[in-house]
């Protein structure tokens, strides 16, 4: 029996293995789902511009945060706009946001090396609300 758990325990650390996942990178928003008093609505994110990069938000390493918006300029050339910065906190699976598109207190819900998802719960006229924001990380 202790040689069963112990492969067990083996080939699970094996499937762990790699860089940790964390916040500080580029994420693309891909949808958002929000549910008011248990009706949900999903919207996905069609706001990129057709032939340029895919929009992202920017964790940044010491707590700045980059919301990135790519547009057409007049000679049609993709143009980078910083759109509205901020700022970010996070302590376990508290996710705090000051400024920009973005601003809340969230729920980390779900964070891998290649996704993740923050929660905003709160009471509207006496309705819960759920806002879920699903990122996929940049490349």
């Amino acid at each position: 029996m202790a040689i069963i758990a112990s492969v067990a325990f083996s080939c699970s650390s094996d499937s762990d293995s790699g860089p940790a996942p964390t916040i500080v990178g580029k994420w693309n928003l891909s949808k958002t789902v929000s549910t008011v008093a248990g009706a949900t609505d999903t919207q996905p994110y069609t706001d990129n511009e057709v032939g340029c990069d895919k929009d992202y938000v920017e964790f940044v390493t010491g707590g700045t945060l980059k919301n990135i918006v790519f547009f057409k300029n007049a000679q049609s050339i993709c143009t980078e706009d910083a759109g509205e910065q901020g700022t970010w906190t996070q302590a376990n699976n508290a996710l705090n946001i000051t400024g920009g598109e973005f601003e809340g207190t969230y729920q980390v819900a779900k964070l891998s090396n290649s996704e993740l998802r923050i929660t905003a719960s709160s009471t509207v006229g006496g309705a819960p609300v759920t806002v879920t924001y699903y990122f996929n990380k940049a490349s």
